[in-house]
């Protein structure tokens, strides 16, 4: 039930916010949420450049599940 496009956007929108705030040496966010209803998580992959650095963008996935 948790798994629509407005949820999907939640998350995108929540990790793009918390990664501007709390991580100055990051620019160019992006976020890419997968929902994966089978196993009840969400994938999430953030992509991003550093700043002052000649290097490729990055990125680094994770997987989103329920505590309880």
């Amino acid at each position: 039930e948790n798994f629509s496009r407005t949820t999907v956007n939640i998350i995108e929108d929540q990790v793009r916010d918390t990664v501007n705030a709390y991580e100055p040496r990051v620019s160019n966010i992006g976020v890419e949420v997968r929902a994966i209803p089978d196993n009840n998580t969400f994938e999430v992959k953030v992509l991003f450049d550093i700043n002052g650095l000649a290097v490729a963008p990055q990125s680094f996935t994770f997987i989103l599940e329920p505590t309880r």
